[in-house]
Order: C-alpha cells, then sequence, then structure tokens
C-alpha cells in the first residue's frame, strides 16, 4: 500500500524536480540566525539560531514580493554556537525558476563577516526572470576559500531557504530613486478628487524606491480643478530640495515632460497646488481610465528633476488616478406646441444632461415648428367669415347704386362729376326733357 501511495509523488518530484541539498552536517560553531528581507507588501522575517540544523532549513513558507529592477536589503546574523572561525556567506534566487542556483543568480559578492551582514542587492530584471514564486537560498560556511557553492555539502554553518515572489508590479513605468532612507523623504500626501480625497500619511523612516500606494486611488475629471498637498520632510539633517508631480494622462507608462502637473518647488514643508486635468489637443492626448500619479523630492540644488531619475535622498510615491471623461450636453424632450393648426413653435433645452466639466453644448436649435396643417371652419369663426364677406359687399352694391343713380338723372348718360367739361346741373344749360331744376 505504502508502495502505491509513494509512486504518485514520484514521478511528480522526477517531473518537477527539487532544490538540491546543501550542508551544514554538524551543528556546532558556525550558524545563520536572525534573517529579513523587506518586499514590497510581504516580509521574511526569521530568528532561530542556535542550536543549528543539517541540511538547509526549510522557511519556504515565509514569502517576500520583489520586483525586478528595484533595490532590496537582506540582513542576516552570522552566529556561532561555539568558536569562531573564518567564514564565508552569500544567497542567492532562482531568477529562472529551473530548480538550479545559478552563478548570474548571487545577490552580490560574498562576505568574509561575523556578526550583522546587510546584503543590498537589485532584483534582476533580465530578460530571463519570471516572474512568480521561486526560491532563496541564504548560506554562511566555514571556510577560507573565495567562493561559495550553494550546493555543497560541508560540516560548519547554515543554510536556509525561503520564498521569494516576484512581480511585474511596475510592468512598464520607470524605476527611480532614492536609494537611502536617510534625511529628505516625502512626507503626508492629499489629493482632493472627485466626490472623495485620497490621502496617505506615511513620513519616516523612508523607503527606497518608488513607495507604492497603487492601491489608494483618486477620480479626476477631464476639464476640472483639484488640489494636492504634500509635504517635504526630513528624518535628519535639511538640504536643498525641488519636488513635483506627474499623472500618466496617456497612459503610455512614461511620464512626459507636458504631463507635469504644477511648477517644481523648491521649498521645504506644507506644498498645496491647484491643477487642472486637461483636454487632449493633436499632440497631447488625455485618455480615459486608470492611470499613475508620481510624487517625488531630492535632495539637490537642480531647480528641476526627473520623475526616472535615480538618486540618494529623497522619497517617491505612486498613486492610482482613474480619469473620468467631460459630460457634453443633451437635449430635453420637446415641450407642448403653442398652437393646435395652421403652424406652431414648441422648445426643448439642453439639459438631459446639461454640459458640465467643459463637455460639448448640444448641437441644433432650441425651437421647432409644430402643427402646420390649416384650420378647419367652425362654428365659432363662422361670424367672422360671413362679416368679412358682408364688407365688400356692402361697398360693392354702394357703388353700383350710385352709378344707376346718376345716369337716371342724367338722362341715360352718365355724368362725370369729376370732370370740367361738363357744366353745373343746376345751370339752365343743364334742362333736358320733362325734368327741370326748380329755381
Amino acid at each position: 500500500m505504502k508502495a502505491v501511495l509513494l509512486f504518485p509523488f514520484i514521478v511528480l518530484e522526477a517531473v518537477l524536480g527539487q532544490y538540491c541539498q546543501s550542508g551544514p552536517t554538524t551543528t556546532v560553531d558556525t550558524t545563520l540566525g536572525l534573517t529579513s528581507l523587506r518586499g514590497k507588501t510581504l516580509t521574511i522575517f526569521e530568528t532561530s539560531s542556535c542550536p543549528g540544523s543539517l541540511g538547509p532549513l526549510d522557511f519556504t513558507m515565509l514569502v517576500a514580493d520583489l520586483i525586478p529592477g528595484f533595490p532590496y536589503s537582506l540582513t542576516y546574523k552570522v552566529d556561532t554556537c561555539g568558536n569562531v572561525f573564518p567564514v564565508l556567506s552569500g544567497a542567492w534566487i532562482d531568477y529562472n525558476q529551473n530548480m538550479q542556483f545559478d552563478e548570474w543568480e548571487s545577490l552580490g559578492a560574498f562576505n568574509t563577516s561575523n556578526g550583522d551582514i546587510t546584503l543590498n542587492f537589485t532584483v534582476s530584471n533580465e530578460t530571463q526572470v519570471r516572474y512568480g514564486p521561486t526560491r532563496l537560498r541564504v548560506q554562511v560556511q566555514e571556510t577560507s576559500q573565495t567562493s561559495l557553492n550553494p550546493c555543497a555539502t560541508f560540516p560548519y554553518g547554515g543554510t536556509k531557504d525561503f520564498t521569494i515572489e516576484i512581480i511585474p508590479e511596475y510592468p512598464g513605468y520607470c524605476n527611480c530613486g532614492p536609494t537611502s532612507t536617510l534625511d529628505t523623504q516625502m512626507g503626508a500626501v492629499i489629493v482632493k478628487g472627485e466626490g472623495a480625497n485620497m490621502a496617505e500619511p506615511t513620513g519616516c523612516p523612508g523607503s527606497t524606491g518608488p513607495a507604492n500606494f497603487t492601491n489608494l486611488k483618486v477620480d479626476l475629471v477631464i476639464g476640472n480643478v483639484y488640489e494636492i498637498n504634500y509635504t517635504v520632510i526630513t528624518c535628519s539633517t535639511q538640504f536643498p530640495v525641488t519636488s513635483a508631480a506627474w499623472i500618466d494622462y496617456n497612459q503610455n507608462q512614461v511620464f512626459d515632460q507636458w504631463e507635469q502637473v504644477f511648477p517644481f518647488s523648491q521649498r521645504f514643508g506644507n506644498q498645496d497646488y491647484g491643477f487642472k486635468v486637461p483636454k487632449s489637443t493633436t499632440s497631447e492626448v488625455v485618455k480615459v481610465g486608470l492611470t499613475r500619479l508620481r510624487l517625488q523630492v531630492q535632495e539637490t540644488v537642480n531647480s528641476n528633476i526627473d520623475p526616472c531619475s535615480m538618486f540618494a535622498y529623497g522619497g517617491t510615491k505612486d498613486f492610482s488616478v482613474e480619469i473620468k471623461p467631460t459630460i457634453d450636453g443633451g437635449w430635453s424632450d420637446w415641450g407642448p406646441c403653442n398652437a393646435s393648426c395652421g403652424g406652431g413653435f414648441r422648445f426643448r433645452t439642453c439639459s438631459n444632461p446639461p454640459p458640465s466639466n467643459e463637455g460639448g453644448q448640444c448641437e441644433g436649435t432650441t425651437i421647432g415648428i409644430c402643427n402646420t396643417d390649416g384650420c378647419a371652419a367652425s362654428s365659432s369663426s363662422g361670424g367672422k367669415v360671413a362679416a368679412g364677406i358682408l364688407v365688400p359687399l356692402i361697398v360693392i352694391g354702394a357703388i353700383v347704386g350710385f352709378y344707376f343713380y346718376r345716369k337716371r338723372k342724367t338722362g341715360g348718360e352718365l355724368a362725370d362729376d369729376f370732370s370740367s367739361d361738363h357744366a353745373s346741373d343746376t345751370t339752365p344749360a343743364a334742362q333736358t326733357g320733362s325734368y327741370q331744376t326748380q329755381s
């Protein structure tokens, strides 16, 4: 039964392979003591020392997450459970995850000291580095040699194995300083955004490289004005400084010069700046969506700084920004027509929604023509129609009656009262027939 149960594990081990074994073969004298490594969000901290243990100690349940291209510090103690002898110590990370500790995967020159050791290293960003969990091995040997073999078996010393999670936290954004946690630092940061503010309060002690606060996000709308407040502090001595901030508006993972959100500052203490999220132009594109805000301060006498530069003293903090679009105006529904026939007007407004954040106005007109069909006659309008016909008939009848009256008076000829060729009908020359003007 045991052979049957073990068979799948033997096959799996043969397929996947395993990391090599390593000394020591005794637990006296030199050993490996307290070991720590602070990652982005996870920290290895392991305190065992004397008595030592045979072979490699398995602490792979302890994990530190590291970013390619970023600097870190591994600290460990070369301890002794008896006498002190010459030693050599070092560490390796299996970057390519081939279950071997290759020479290029060493974290630096081997150390020949006893006591507390700090090994500063930068995570390799070679093309063969793979993301995901891999192995860190730390080793110390009693030896007078000048090099170490991470797979060697030796009588006195110590070996500890841990897990490293290689993460692509900044797959495109540049690395930058500081490389020291002394003196100038970036203090508390507040960004007053759309509806809610983003606040991050850390100060001393600082951290090397960009401090990653991309889990903190603020919303910004194109065309609106916002405010950034931050403090430039020192953890020791004050020196000349320059600080600034950038937002990757076009989301190309590069902090372009035009993406700097306010002028360079050369002041210590509290900084408070207003800035406007720009609208796109033919050469400067502002994209909607998630992007990066970087704030940085450097100890320098220069009047400007590079967001991707490496420097010794200062601070860098990265945050997330959600760029929201402007709101263009939209038309409301048409209102009622002011006439039921014969042509009327109706109205609408640019209020559904109203334009905001420099959004465009509605295209078109606010007034429309409606109910253009003619109106049919009705009883209420009949009197007006009759009156409109009767008045002209009366005028025409009067003219016709006057015509016949004048014809009769002149004996069948129409007199022209407006001509000087005819005498007045009151003179004797005007007497004709049996009709005679009375004197």
